[in-house]
Parts: structure tokens; sequence; C-alpha cells
């Protein structure tokens, strides 16, 4: 049985003062065992009940006002602000209580992006609990986005382990997911592939490779055949140089048989891709000009279609076409995808240093920057800097060339994924 603080102090006064345990027992109808354990222990005896679990009225409105004014404020930082001495257990109790709290939203394959901001750590607390609170066919759906998210992250030792699982139990898999938005059971052998190569156990990764070949080529003559299309252009950079020609030219024949606007277009990306890679510019421009055609298809698509002919464009040393069509990719973008955008300004600023435009290249430049650092693209910011050292070196600014420099180098000291020693060395060896 529980007693409040207040009943426990009244009591071990009487004992403290030596009274009869047997008169004390009586007058509390408390057992005697009880009061001799209060006896022996003395003070200590309060100590579970020093914590008040009871909320005061003053408390609770307190709480609802600050939930009511911030609703995306922690448990924590309320008992913080308000100086509570309950448990964060308790002020949740309330807060649910009160109809205060945000329900929690199902991941599903409609509102997986949502996550892509949450921290490795968090993901995989939140995988883990799933998978031991549910049975497995309760929970294919949401293991499927988790295993979407961490894929698209490109974080491939996660995506490995939930993608294996799903595999493991395809039957049941492809009843629950028929339909869903990127769900294909034969692509699941293209991802086990990616995958394993990613993980670094390339023999494991051609076997899967090879197998998703054999399920296209079973599969190319039926009803889905955009999506072995769509499949065949993302192998071209997986296959070796023979195959991929060949695959290249069936892509090419059957191209236009796509009645779907969209695989289309990611189709042409992934030929153009391919054709930028082996450096026929001409014929990588042709395919990026198909998507920027396409009236059906996003802004934001046009836009990339126009960067990428700006970019063969530039490769071809056509500088003014190349800037037309930078131009034309800024309009369309019109700073939607602002990761687009900072590529956009630092391309024309590196058509300006070529002209050898000199304010108009370092404000590109210094645009370019300002755009990667507001989302946080360290990636892009290397690059950049990289660019503002070659100006800076050209034009003979020697204490700006050192101040990119080195922050090119403390950016890789920060994050040694970031391979900031190849760039360091090109202009050393400038």
């Amino acid at each position: 049985m529980a007693y409040s603080l207040d009943y426990k102090n009244l009591v071990l006064d009487r004992i403290l003062k030596g009274e009869s345990i047997l008169n004390i027992s009586k007058d509390f109808s408390i057992s005697r065992k009880t009061l001799y354990t209060w006896k022996s222990k003395g003070g200590a005896c309060l100590k579970p009940s020093i914590r008040e679990r009871v909320i005061s009225f003053e408390e609770k409105r307190k709480i609802v006002e600050l939930k009511s004014s911030n609703p995306k404020i922690t448990l924590r930082e309320i008992k913080e602000r308000l100086k509570l001495s309950i448990s964060l257990k308790s002020i949740f109790s309330y807060i649910k209580k009160e109809n205060l709290s945000e329900p929690r939203i199902k991941i599903s394959t409609e509102n997986y992006k949502n996550y892509y901001s949450y921290s490795v750590e968090k993901l995989e607390y939140l995988y883990n609990k799933l998978i031991k609170t549910k049975k497995f066919k309760e929970t294919i759906e949401e293991r499927f986005c988790f295993f979407l998210i961490f894929y698209d992250r490109g974080i491939f030792k996660n995506a490995l382990k939930i993608i294996k699982s799903l595999h493991r139990n395809i039957k049941k898999v492809t009843e629950v997911l028929k339909g869903k938005p990127r769900f294909n059971p034969i692509e699941f052998y293209r991802v086990l592939g990616d995958c394993y190569c990613a993980n670094g156990i390339k023999s494991e990764g051609d076997f899967y490779y090879e197998k998703y070949l054999q399920k296209l080529d079973e599969n190319i003559l039926s009803n889905n055949k955009s999506n072995d299309l769509l499949g065949f252009s993302s192998l071209l950079f997986t296959s070796d140089i023979e195959r991929s020609k060949s695959m290249a030219l069936y892509l090419k024949r059957e191209v236009n048989s796509i009645l779907d606007s969209q695989i289309k277009n990611r189709v042409c990306w992934g030929i153009g891709d391919y054709y930028y890679k082996l450096g026929s510019y001409e014929e990588a421009k042709h395919y990026y000009g198909i998507v920027s055609k396409d009236t059906k298809t996003s802004k934001t698509n046009i836009a990339i279609s126009y960067f990428a002919i700006s970019v063969c464009e530039k490769n071809l040393n056509n500088l003014s076409k190349s800037l037309f069509f930078l131009n034309k990719a800024k309009s369309c973008n019109n700073n939607e995808d602002l990761s687009l955008a900072g590529q956009i300004e630092k391309e024309i600023g590196l058509i300006a240093f070529r002209q050898l435009r000199k304010r108009k290249a370092i404000n590109q430049f210094l645009k370019a920057k300002k755009i990667f650092v507001s989302i946080d693209n360290e990636k892009e910011l290397v690059i950049t800097f990289f660019n503002m050292c070659r100006y800076y070196k050209y034009y003979k600014s020697e204490k700006n060339y050192q101040l990119y420099y080195n922050r090119i180098e403390t950016l890789g000291k920060n994050n040694p994924k970031l391979s900031t020693k190849y760039w360091l060395e090109k202009l050393d060896n400038l």
C-alpha cells in the first residue's frame, strides 16, 4: 500500500520520539513490520515519495498554455522551462488526457520522405522499435519505407539488412505492396545488387545483377515493358562495356514506345548520362533535350535537363550556348530546388571566369557559396571553394587564395568523407 509523504512524516515523528510501535500501529492502522522497517531506515523511508507525482492545478494551467502556444515543444523542454519535479511520463499522460498530444502518423509510401531529415540513430531506433513490437506482415509497408529512406540517403548497410528480410518473404511483400509507388518485385534484384556492391560484397552484387537481367529477359514482352526499359537504363553503368553498348542501343530503339512520360524521361536521362560519361556530348544533349521539350513534366525536371544540356555545351566549348541554357534552367527552377540553383550559379561563374569577366565570375561564386551554406551541401561547397581558389590564384590575390584553401582543409578535417585531398592536390599543381 502507498502512503503519502505527509502521512509518513506524521508517523515517523512519533516513531523517532520513542513512542510504542504497538500503539502507533493501532492509531494509524499500519502493520508493525512496516513501522519497524521505517524505524530502521529513519528519514530514508521518505525518499521514494520525495518527488511529488501529482500535477498541481497551477502546473496544469502552465502546461496547457505552453503546449497550446507551441505544439512542437518536447516533453523535456516543458519540464525544464516550467521546472517541474514530475517525470516526463506524467507530463505526457496529462497532455494526452487533455487531447493536446499530436497523434503519431504511421510511416507509409505517401509520407516517408518526411523522415529524410531524421538522424541515422533516430531512424535505427524507430525501425528497431517497429520490428520488435509487431509481426512481420503488419510491418511490411513500414519496413519498405525505412528501406527507401536508407537507400535514398546512401546508408546501404541498413538498407541491405531490410531488403534481405523483405526478399526472403517476397510473396507476402508482393501481396501487400502491389501497386504501391516505387515497388517492383523484379527491381528488388537490382537493388540487392546495389546494396551488396555498396557494402563491398561485389560477388553477391554481380550475382543479383545477373539475376535481374534474367528476370528482365523473361518479362521483356510483358505489359510492363516501360518498367523493364527503366530497369535496363539503371544498369547501363553497372554492366561491362560490351553489354552496356548493346543495352544503350536497345534503349535508343525502344524509348519512343514508352507511353508513360515520367518513365520515358527517366530512361532518356539514363541514356544521356551514359553518353555524357563516354564523352559523346552531342548524343547526350539530344536525350536531355527530349526531356526539356516534355510539356507534361515539372518545371524542375525541365530545369535539370537545361542544366545538363548547358554542361554538354560547355564541354564542347560553346560558351554562349551554355550560358543561354543556364539562364533558361535558372528561369524554370526559380529557386525551387536550391541545390540546382547553387550549381547553376557556380556554372555561370565558371563561364564568366573562362570569358575573363572578373567581377561577374566572383559574384556568381559568392552566390553559389551562399546557397550551398544555407542548405549545408558540403560537397558542392568544397568544389565552389576550389573554383574560388583558382580564381584568386589567376588574379594573384594570395590572401583570399589562402583563406579558401584553409576552408577546404577545415571541411576535410570535419568530414573525412569529402575527399578534399583530391581538390587540394589539384590546387597545389596549378
